[in-house]
C-alpha cells in the first residue's frame, strides 16, 4: 500500500514537472512569434529559412 502510494507521489511529481516545462516552452515560442510579428516575418518558415545559421557548441 505505502508502495503504491510513494510511486503515486512520485508520477504526480513528475507529471507536474512536465506542465511546468511545457509551459515555460510555449511561453518561450510565445515571445518568439511576438518577436518576429514585430520585424515584420509573418511567416514562420520563410523566417526560419533566411535566419543567420545557429552555430553549433562543437567546433
Amino acid at each position: 500500500m505505502v508502495d503504491r502510494l510513494y510511486y503515486r507521489l512520485k508520477d504526480l511529481e513528475q507529471l507536474w514537472r512536465n506542465i511546468k516545462f511545457r509551459r515555460k516552452l510555449l511561453t518561450y515560442r510565445d515571445k518568439y512569434r511576438d518577436e518576429q510579428r514585430k520585424e515584420g516575418n509573418t511567416d514562420e518558415q520563410a523566417s526560419s529559412a533566411t535566419s543567420k545559421p545557429r552555430l553549433s557548441k562543437h567546433p
